[in-house]
C-alpha cells in the first residue's frame, strides 16, 4: 500500500493515569487531534456522563485510529474493558504502540459491517472530501465509500455481534459514512445489551454514502435512541427507556 502521507510523524510525551506515555501519531494533525481528547480534564469528566445512565464495564470502539479515543475511555472508566477496532495497517501500529501501556485495552485489526468478508477501504477523493484530504495528513478518513485507489487496503470485516464478547455498555462509531451497515451488523448488541453510542456525525460522509442526518436520525428512532448530547463532532445517544438526563458539559 502507498503511504497516504509522507511528512513526518508527530509525538508527545504526557502523563496519563500516573503513567508518563509516549503518544506517536503520523502527523502534528492527528497529534492536534489525540489531545485535544487527552489534553482536557474537562473530556473525561464530560465521558463520565454515563455513569449517570449505567455502570460502564465494557466498551467498543469501532474505527479506533491511533488510540486516543481508546485512551480517553480508559481514563473516563479504569476498571473496563475496552476493544479497540482499527483495520488500517498503519494505523494500527500506531494504536498498537500508544496503548502498550494499558492492558486493560484490546486491539482489533478488523473492519466492523453487516457480514463477515474481505472488503477494500480507501481514502476519499478530492471530488468526494475537499475539505479533508490525505494532503492534511488525517489517516482517519479511511472509508468503504473511499475511491483513492493509491490510498487503499484490503481488510478483513466482520459484524460487531461475532467480534464482540461481553455485554457492551457504550458503544463509539467513527467508520466515515458507514455507520448504519456497522449497526446492521450489531442488531444482536442493540437489542440485547442497549449500549450508550457514541457517533460521528459529518453531512460530507453521509454525502459520500448516499444518506442524510435525516435517514441516520429517523433509523435510530425506530430502534428506540434518544439525542442526549454532542462532543466535538459527535454525538450521543442513549435508549429511550433510560432516564431523561442531560448530558452536559462540566
Amino acid at each position: 500500500m502507498t503511504l497516504y502521507n509522507e511528512r513526518p510523524e508527530a509525538e508527545v510525551t504526557l502523563e496519563l493515569m500516573g503513567k508518563m506515555i509516549n503518544i506517536r501519531c503520523p502527523s502534528k494533525v492527528q497529534l492536534f487531534g489525540a489531545m485535544c481528547h487527552l489534553g482536557s480534564e474537562t473530556n473525561h469528566l464530560f465521558m463520565r456522563n454515563a455513569d449517570k445512565y449505567k455502570l460502564i464495564d465494557y466498551v467498543v470502539d469501532v474505527g479506533a485510529n491511533i488510540g486516543a479515543t481508546a485512551l480517553l475511555f480508559h481514563r473516563s472508566w479504569p476498571s473496563a474493558r475496552v476493544l479497540a477496532i482499527e483495520p488500517v495497517s498503519a494505523n494500527y501500529d500506531y494504536l498498537l504502540h500508544n496503548i502498550q501501556h494499558f492492558p486493560q485495552i484490546t486491539p482489533a485489526k478488523m473492519a466492523a459491517y453487516d457480514k463477515r468478508e474481505r472488503i477494500r477501504v480507501s481514502m476519499p477523493t478530492l471530488a468526494q472530501r475537499s475539505d479533508l484530504h490525505a494532503s492534511f495528513g488525517n489517516s482517519g478518513l479511511f472509508s468503504i465509500y473511499g475511491e483513492d485507489i493509491d490510498h487503499s487496503e484490503l481488510v478483513d470485516a466482520d459484524t460487531l455481534d461475532n467480534l464482540v464478547d461481553g455485554t457492551v455498555d457504550f458503544l463509539k462509531l467513527d467508520v466515515e459514512g458507514a455507520e448504519l451497515i456497522v449497526v446492521a451488523g450489531a442488531k444482536r448488541i442493540i437489542a440485547e445489551d442497549r449500549p450508550i453510542i457514541m457517533m460521528e456525525v459529518r453531512v460530507a460522509n453521509m454525502e459520500m454514502a448516499g444518506t442524510s442526518l435525516e435517514d441516520t436520525s429517523n433509523w435510530f428512532k425506530t430502534i428506540g435512541y434518544k439525542l442526549v448530547g454532542k462532543y466535538r463532532g459527535d454525538i450521543i445517544l442513549c435508549p429511550k427507556e433510560l432516564e431523561p438526563l442531560v448530558w452536559e458539559h462540566p
